[in-house]
This record gives structure tokens, C-alpha cells and sequence, in this order.
């Protein structure tokens, strides 16, 4: 758990085709405010190769999904692995910690190693990187 934020504002403008023909928009102004939002780690993303090594050592038991960014189906599972990576995180007797490492992060050494062929996959691994 990473705590409790504190109160926090964000502006954005957006902007909408009112007619696909002749190009009219509409502007819209968004104004939302968030007051002590609770945090909690869940889902790591791991931006290295080294992070990916370290994050393997550091905990007894990982769940990784080795993802590619412009990949439907890992678009479409990502959700999934947040929301189980959130049920681990808020349950003390459940030691399993959940990272994902996208595409352009991975190099050949990487993929070869762990024996990624397809998006997305998934490895469970003990304490210091050992594939179950």
C-alpha cells in the first residue's frame, strides 16, 4: 500500500466532431477533483531488463505477462491481471507479486531466456528467477 494521496485537481479539454460532414467540434472543459485517494501497488511494470532481474530476486514468488503494447488480446487481459495483481496485493497470506514487461523493453537475450514466441504470456517463477 503506498498510502493515501492528497487532495489533487486535473483540467482537460476535449474535444468532439458534432458533424463528421463539415467538421464541427464542440469543446468541452473537464474540471475533476480527487481528495485522499487510497493507493496500492499491485501491477509492476518493469522497464528494463534489469528491473525484470531484480524484481525476480527480490520476491519468493512472481507472476510476469510478458506483453506487447499494440497487442489486442493483452490489451483485452490487462484488466484481468490488474484486478488479480490487486486481490494478491490486498491479501497477507497470498505471497505472490505481479509485474508486466512490454515488448520494446525485452531484447533477444530476454526472449530467448524465458521463451516468449507469442504475446501475452504469462511465467510463474519461485525466488530467484526458477520457472514453476
Amino acid at each position: 500500500k503506498l498510502g493515501t494521496l492528497p487532495t489533487c485537481s486535473i483540467d482537460f479539454i476535449t474535444h468532439v466532431s458534432t458533424n463528421p460532414t463539415n467538421q464541427k467540434k464542440k469543446t468541452y472543459h473537464h474540471h475533476l477533483q480527487y481528495s485522499n485517494i487510497e493507493t496500492t501497488m499491485a501491477l509492476e511494470e518493469l522497464p528494463s531488463s534489469d528491473s525484470l532481474t531484480a524484481f525476480l530476486s527480490t520476491h519468493s514468488n512472481s507472476l510476469v505477462c510478458f506483453s506487447a503494447t499494440w497487442c489486442g488480446p493483452c490489451k483485452a487481459s490487462k484488466p484481468a491481471l490488474e484486478s488479480l495483481a490487486s486481490q494478491y496485493a490486498a491479501d497477507p497470506s497470498v505471497d505472490l507479486h505481479s509485474g508486466i514487461v512490454y515488448e520494446h523493453v525485452l531484447g533477444d537475450e530476454v526472449t530467448s531466456k524465458y521463451r516468449i514466441r507469442a504475446f501475452p504470456t504469462y511465467v510463474l517463477f519461485k525466488k530467484g528467477g526458477e520457472e514453476v
